[in-house]
């Protein structure tokens, strides 16, 4: 079965999405698209406001217009009829392309996130990709000292229309990628794997915000599958300019 590949990207950077596209050349098992993104700082505020009930967010453009474009991604998987797709957005280098084989994908799984941030710290180098819950990489990300990033990662249309239901009462306030980890886990899986960290936290506070009867049935990879390259962040650029035209 052909896999789409769903790459995020935002007007005016179509070279970033050839770049990306490129990396999936000569390879017939993907089928890649564009989704359109959104820039942050072209967002009225009164839609900030209103999407998100967050006062705050029209100093957090960038951060809304990330999420916009995700669920963008969300409804091309369901449009797609397909039974899973690949969605990353325009930054990341693809790393480990031929591990990634659709029979081996937990049963049942909602999504896999497959980029580096997420992907437990290990020193070994297995033949095939492994899975493991997404909870047991909370302290891999708290290592890194970065975001769950949402990069990469493999959405089932099950886990697609899961998604686009709950944003439609939690809305579009704070960061997409921690919200679909988020949605992956319940108060027992933070005490149990991130119940000390910055990361245990803010999901401890999102908690207090989600309505807790949605749940994703989320896994990351070892190795990873896409690294994100570590160039200026376009969301802290739309951040700021929409701050500017606020």
């Amino acid at each position: 079965m052909t896999c789409p590949v769903f790459i995020i990207n935002t007007p005016g950077d179509q070279d970033l999405f050839d770049n990306v596209a490129a990396q999936f050349s000569g390879d017939d098992r993907f089928l890649v698209s564009r989704v359109e993104g959104v820039l942050g700082r072209t967002l009225p505020s009164i839609v900030c406001r209103y999407c998100t009930h967050d006062p705050n967010s029209v100093n957090n453009k960038g951060a809304v217009g990330v999420f916009f474009g995700h669920v963008n991604a969300w409804e091309a998987v369901i449009a797609s009829n397909a039974n899973y797709a690949l969605i990353l957005e325009d930054d990341v280098v693809v790393d480990n392309l031929k591990m990634l084989d659709a029979d081996r994908f937990p049963a049942d799984f909602d999504v896999i996130f497959v980029n580096d941030r997420t992907s437990p710290v290990r020193t070994d180098t297995p033949d095939q990709l492994e899975f493991e819950h997404i909870g047991s990489s909370i302290p891999a990300i708290e290592s890194r000292h970065m975001s769950v990033g949402g990069d990469g990662y493999i959405l089932s249309a099950n886990g697609a229309k899961k998604l686009v239901e709950a944003v439609k009462t939690d809305r579009f306030f704070s960061h997409v990628d921690l919200r679909l980890l988020a949605y992956c886990l319940t108060d027992n899986d933070v005490d149990t794997y991130g119940d000390t960290g910055a990361v245990g936290h803010e999901l401890r506070n999102m908690f207090r915000f989600l309505n807790r009867g949605t749940y994703l049935k989320g896994f990351s990879t070892y190795p990873r599958v896409v690294t994100h390259k570590l160039d200026k962040s376009r969301r802290v650029r739309e951040d700021q300019l929409g701050r500017i035209k606020t």
